[in-house]
């Protein structure tokens, strides 16, 4: 279960949160692991990437050798605090063109531990290059402040340690894949579904098709930066109008569009225009 415990973080706590859109942006196979599973990933903090993770202070060696130990008994599961998705994490995390992003809200993200008798939380991951030399209040603090270098990240960490079984008793604990597999109701975490604006319609039907396969009622959308550039509702259109667009408008496909022509229309949808794409000088 998540454990709702404001004295650690009041986020949990705040009512407007409920409805706050989280993503998590994946490759094709983590997505099938997911479906056949039924299970959300929490990796162990000490492979995750940035190798200042769950570092606090240089002052303190004792607690430097605790939180490095700590760190292997600590997995987290990130998603990405954001109302719309995030060109710049589709270009990050997928491994390649055949991404998929996973759109959830808080609340169903909370809902969809039900059965989970670990206990979980949930915490806003902070951003700062503060040299803090005092002693963390809790062991989760140390894994929810970052570099304010990742603030980009708009990052949203669900977390549970393994402490009493790890460093307590001094046992060895069998994690999987360099992680651990907590059961998940896909049906109340996922809420949409969006693949790569990179790949192709085909993709989208093959994950459709999966989607279906795992009796998920949910309809798989191609994200909408792939779209057109829609012309401003602002700006003054004619019958007839010949929109030359620049090239690095457009990144919705891998190969270069230019000289193409789509006929349309403008935002009001009643005056057809021309929109032709254009070479980067």
């Amino acid at each position: 279960m998540i454990i709702d415990d404001h004295r650690i973080e009041t986020f949990v706590k705040n009512q407007d949160n409920e409805n706050l859109k989280i993503w998590r942006y994946i490759d094709f196979p983590k997505f099938v692991s997911l479906l056949h599973e039924r299970k959300l990933f929490f990796v162990q903090a000490c492979y995750l990437p940035d190798k200042y993770e769950g570092f606090w202070s240089k002052t303190n060696k004792n607690l430097d050798e605790y939180l490095k130990e700590l760190k292997h008994y600590t997995c987290i599961s990130c998603w990405q605090k954001k109302e719309q998705e995030s060109a710049l994490m589709w270009e990050v995390y997928p491994r390649n063109d055949n991404g998929i992003a996973i759109q959830s809200t808080f609340n169903r993200l909370w809902q969809s531990f039900d059965t989970e008798k670990r206990d979980l939380y949930v915490f806003k991951v902070h951003y700062t290059n503060d040299i803090l030399k005092d002693i963390p209040k809790n062991t989760f603090k140390p894994f929810i402040r970052k570099r304010i270098y990742f603030e980009d990240d708009h990052e949203i960490r669900i977390i549970y340690q393994e402490i009493d079984k790890g460093i307590q008793q001094g046992s060895t604990i069998d994690f999987v894949n360099n992680g651990s597999y907590i059961m998940v109701d896909l049906n109340k975490l996922i809420e949409n579904i969006y693949i790569s604006p990179k790949a192709e319609k085909w993709f989208s039907n093959l994950v459709q098709a999966i989607v279906d396969k795992y009796d998920l009622d949910i309809k798989v959308k191609m994200s909408p930066l792939r779209n057109v550039p829609a012309v401003f509702e602002n700006e003054e259109t004619s019958e007839g109008q010949n929109i030359v667009l620049d090239y690095a408008l457009y990144n919705a496909n891998s190969t270069d569009p230019s000289g193409n022509t789509l006929e349309t229309t403008d935002s009001s949808g009643k005056k057809k225009i021309t929109v032709t794409w254009q070479s980067p000088k």
